[in-house]
């Protein structure tokens, strides 16, 4: 069994010693996250040379913020949230993402999409299908974990666009994987 006070103690260490300019450890660090955060930004942006940008922004953001990492989340949330915040911000410079400000009824997010036996890729290739707002707001919302509140502060909308944009989302996968049963 791994002994979580260790793995505590190796990853407190390394943080002392990147907030301290080590390079090695600065390496060592990002040689851990790097493929998770370049998935994570990839499947906002799409984009495989974005994507590349955004870890590179994100991982310098880190390395100069680290210093005020205040351990109420883990490294890794706090560096996920980072590298969200760089691929959005990289997404509307390189995109004209808008999002309707039109008011939907939402459905209960407890709501689920029917189950059925979908690959994983197929759900990929439904979200990008999507137009780009709805895309990035199901991302984050289902597959990055953030809530409504979250995505609204990311995104700079409010939380009742990005629940409809979650919800017209939703309902063009449904569409989209319905044929795929």
């Amino acid at each position: 069994m791994i002994n979580k006070t260790l793995i505590h103690n190796a990853e407190q260490q390394l943080i002392t010693q990147c907030v301290h300019r080590d390079r090695r450890a600065q390496k060592q660090l990002y040689q851990l996250y790097a493929k998770r955060m370049y998935n994570v930004a990839y499947r906002i942006l799409n984009d495989r040379g974005l994507a590349e940008d955004a870890i590179q922004e994100g991982f310098l953001a880190v390395f100069n913020g680290l210093s005020k990492f205040n351990q109420e989340s883990s490294l890794e949330t706090w560096m996920r949230r980072i590298m969200v915040n760089k691929a959005v911000q990289l997404l509307k410079k390189e995109t004209r993402l808008k999002f309707s400000s039109e008011e939907v009824e939402v459905m209960d997010e407890d709501e689920e999409i029917e189950s059925t036996a979908w690959s994983v890729e197929d759900i990929k290739k439904g979200i990008r299908s999507m137009p780009l707002g709805y895309q990035t707001v199901v991302n984050l919302y289902l597959i990055e974990g953030f809530d409504h509140q979250e995505i609204s502060q990311i995104l700079k909308i409010s939380v009742s666009t990005s629940k409809s944009q979650y919800h017209r989302g939703r309902k063009l996968l449904q569409k989209y994987l319905k044929p795929l049963i």
